[in-house]
């Protein structure tokens, strides 16, 4: 059942690389969307919005729903204990704030972005039942945002919770472990992953704003929580191709024998970055399929040529698809 074609949306992390696609995507879509920055200077901040600075403006636009998608995800070369205290606070408390401050003016809908992070790395297809077991920071803090705003939305009744947790996103100017892997290759240096064949859920920019949009618009039971990917898996090998398709030097990718992958992983340091490139880490989104009808708007193929856009291949349609996903 659809509850409104058009909807009327606070957007935190407006400025982040999720939200700067998803304003675009819901905008196209005919939806109205406010967005609030992480930035303390931006006239439309969080900040102001938390202090009732907003208030006069937030009424005017009648929200009834709202995207949580401000967070702290990638450490930097300063990270510190002052850096982690402010991780948690960001991620882990400040969605309960915003969903409580939300209800103020009676939104319906709060839709959270967490992180398929909180299930670890299991070696079984990861689906909404999986244990939880958060390997770091960030993915700890996530589940602990999840956990408070569950326990708040119990005791709403005119509001619902959808929580979303999403893979590693790919798209245009994508931050964190691809952009690392994108400037890799870029620089045509040997790559040790020739022997590597390994399948991988991720999740495209735009698929992921098309599953956002489905969210928003059906109803759903009061709290709801989905594990989401593309349909299809990838290899890190056939990743990095796709990456070499999109620039004019190759990196030369040579094999080394597995066993020595298995041998780093047992040194700390190396353990989360050699799950990430050598592991199967599938996901299985059925149920989100079939509980809100979703049907994945671009195959990984198309996803992956408008991101890694090829120089041998026209990549004209995939940009006009991508650009009117119904």
């Amino acid at each position: 059942m659809i509850k409104e074609s058009h909807m009327r949306v606070i957007l935190t992390g407006a400025n982040g690389f999720v939200g700067i696609h998803l304003k675009d995507y819901l905008t196209q879509r005919g939806h109205k969307v406010f967005c609030l920055s992480s930035s303390k200077s931006s006239k439309y901040s969080i900040e102001s919005f938390l202090k009732g600075q907003l208030d006069k403006y937030i009424s005017e636009f009648n929200p009834n729903s709202c995207i949580h998608l401000a967070a702290i995800a990638h450490k930097n070369k300063f990270y510190s204990i002052a850096n982690e205290n402010n991780i948690f606070k960001v991620n882990a408390e400040l969605p309960l704030y915003i969903a409580k401050y939300c209800i103020k003016f009676r939104v319906s809908r709060f839709i959270y972005l967490s992180s398929i992070g909180v299930h670890g790395l299991p070696r079984e297809p990861i689906n909404e039942l999986t244990p939880i077991t958060p390997l770091n920071l960030y993915s700890r803090s996530k589940y602990f945002a999840e956990c408070s705003l569950v326990e708040f939305f119990k005791s709403t009744i005119k509001s619902s919770l959808v929580i979303i947790r999403p893979p590693l996103i790919y798209g245009a100017k994508a931050k964190g472990n691809l952009r690392k892997l994108y400037n890799l290759v870029k620089t045509g240096l040997p790559i040790p992953l020739g022997e590597i064949n390994n399948y991988r859920s991720l999740i495209g920019i735009n698929n992921l704003c098309s599953a956002i949009e489905v969210t928003l618009i059906k109803e759903l039971q009061n709290i709801s929580t989905f594990v989401i990917s593309d349909n299809e898996t990838i290899s890190t090998f056939q990743l990095i191709k796709n990456m070499e398709s999109s620039i004019r030097s190759q990196s030369r990718i040579y094999s080394i024998p597995k066993e020595i992958f298995n041998l780093l992983r047992n040194i700390g340091f190396f353990k989360r970055t050699i799950s990430s490139l050598i592991d199967n880490h599938i996901i299985d989104s059925s149920l989100f399929k079939e509980t809100l009808g979703w049907r994945q708007p671009l195959t990984q193929h198309e996803e992956m040529l408008i991101c890694y856009p090829s120089k041998k291949l026209n990549h004209k349609t995939f940009r006009n698809k991508s650009n009117n996903l119904n």
